[in-house]
């Protein structure tokens, strides 16, 4: 499955598992593609726009604040990732959203044999996967914002297994990437209604960003329009660990 690699059964490599069903995919060529998906119907795109807050008013989200001046809405969605939690804590919601991050090198592949699947080291925290002509390895998973020295660390770990499993990668010239996974204590990430009306949460997901991506944007768009979720949204919602207030059972309201 990997020709040109047999290497890897010379550097501690002696049984994998193969998942016939597994794939991989190119998270930032899909994102892309929904964007323009969603501009082609009723979607706006505003890239070069920062939020600064959520406008609420009587306890009521009616839109945002941005530094073009207000943008008024019928409802807010949060979904920024890490910057959810500053976003929200002003508005008495307090979210446990660390950063974890996590590390990748992507190399041209050029003449070096492509490989047909993607693969993860369990030993060594590193998976690699072929997008195109490009070859990328990710892994690590650091608690925290780490400093330079540790990035450098990191990185340098990334290239000496690469060129270890693929001698060919030697003297090839890498991009560079870090990532921090917007952790929550129990892994789990915040959808659905909070204590704010018309505010809606959509963040959290840690490492399954991608993953969940999908069936939390299902969600949230069936409350916003009125409809039952197909799942429980208890184990999701913003007040689970009992920390941050009181316990309800607010249901979405579309009226401002």
């Amino acid at each position: 499955m990997v020709p040109g690699w047999r290497r890897l059964a010379r550097v501690g490599f002696a049984k994998a598992g193969y998942c016939a069903r597994d794939g991989t995919g190119d998270a930032a060529r899909y994102a892309q593609a929904a964007i323009e998906r969603a501009c082609v119907t009723k979607a706006v795109a505003r890239f070069a726009e920062q939020v600064l807050a959520v406008e609420v008013e009587a306890g009521v989200a009616v839109g945002v604040r941005t530094h073009q001046g207000r943008r008024c809405a019928d409802a807010v969605v949060v979904a920024a990732g890490l910057a959810s939690a500053p976003l929200l804590a002003p508005l008495g919601l307090r979210l446990p959203i660390h950063p974890v991050t996590g590390y990748s090198l992507s190399y041209p592949l050029g003449r070096i044999p492509r490989p047909s699947v993607g693969a993860v080291s369990i030993l060594h925290k590193v998976a690699w996967a072929a997008f195109g002509q490009t070859l990328r390895f990710t892994g690590f998973a650091d608690v925290g914002q780490p400093g330079p020295g540790k990035i450098e660390q990191r990185f340098a770990a990334l290239q000496r297994f690469a060129e270890q499993v693929c001698p060919q990668l030697q003297g090839v010239t890498a991009m560079q990437w870090l990532g921090q996974r917007p952790m929550t204590p129990d892994n789990l990430p915040f959808l659905g209604i909070c204590q704010v009306r018309n505010l809606l949460l959509n963040c959290g997901h840690g490492a399954m960003g991608w993953t969940m991506a999908c069936g939390s944007a299902r969600i949230v768009s069936d409350l916003v329009a009125g409809r039952q979720p197909a799942i429980d949204l208890a184990p999701y919602r913003w007040n689970r660990y009992g920390l941050f207030g009181r316990r309800g059972d607010q249901r979405w309201s579309s009226s401002r």
